[in-house]
C-alpha cells in the first residue's frame, strides 16, 4: 500500500469494457465523493484481455491532463449506451479530440514513459491480487470486494466502509521504546 499518513486506501480495478463496471461506476463514484475522512480512493485499469490495454493507457492520459472523471464518464457511456468501439489508440485520439485533446498531444502521452510506468504497475497489482475479474476493490491492500461477492453495488459500498472501520479501528505500530 503505497498511502502515507495512515490514511486507508480503496482500490477500484475496473475496465471500460466490463459491463459491470459501468454499473458500478455511479455508486462508487458516489461513494468517493463522500468516503470516510482517512480514505484515499485511487482507480486502477486493468489489461485483462489484450482489447483492455488501450483504454488503460487512455485512461492514464487522461488523469494526466486532470479530465479524467469527465473522459471516464464519457468513455463509458460511449461503450456501453452509444455502443461504440474504442479499442485502438487511433480510435482514442480521435475520441480525446471532444475535450479539446489534440491527436498529437495524446499520442505523445499515450507512449509517454510515465505512462508505460503507470501500465506496468497497473499489471502488477492486478497479478499481486491475483485478480480474476472486475470490479474488483481492494481496501487496504488486504481484503478483496466484488459485486457477486457482495450481492449488489449498494451493499459492496457497505462493506467497503465496513473495511475501512475495521482498518482505521486497528492500533497503529509503535517503534519500541530504545533500550536504556
Amino acid at each position: 500500500v503505497d498511502v502515507v499518513g495512515g490514511d486507508i486506501e480503496v482500490r477500484e480495478f475496473f475496465s471500460f469494457e466490463c459491463p459491470h463496471c459501468f454499473k458500478l461506476e455511479p455508486y462508487i463514484d458516489g461513494w468517493a465523493k463522500s468516503k470516510p475522512s482517512g480514505t484515499v480512493f485511487v482507480k486502477t485499469p486493468v489489461m485483462m484481455r489484450s482489447s483492455w490495454g488501450p483504454q488503460a493507457h487512455a485512461y492514464y492520459v487522461a488523469q494526466s491532463l486532470g479530465k479524467e472523471s469527465a473522459v471516464s464518464a464519457a468513455l463509458f457511456d460511449a461503450i456501453h449506451v452509444d455502443n461504440k468501439t474504442l479499442q485502438t489508440e487511433s480510435q482514442l485520439a480521435d475520441f480525446f479530440v471532444q475535450f479539446d485533446v489534440d491527436p498529437q498531444q495524446f499520442y505523445k502521452l499515450y507512449n509517454s514513459f510515465s505512462i508505460r510506468v503507470k501500465i506496468r504497475q497497473a499489471e502488477a497489482l492486478t497479478k499481486e491480487y491475483r485478480l480474476s475479474g472486475v470490479p474488483a476493490v481492494i481496501v487496504n491492500g488486504k481484503f478483496l470486494v466484488t459485486g457477486s461477492m457482495s450481492k449488489g453495488y449498494g451493499r459492496m459500498l457497505d462493506i467497503i466502509n465496513f473495511l475501512v472501520k475495521k482498518e482505521k479501528a486497528k492500533p497503529s505500530s509503535t517503534p519500541d521504546s530504545p533500550a536504556t
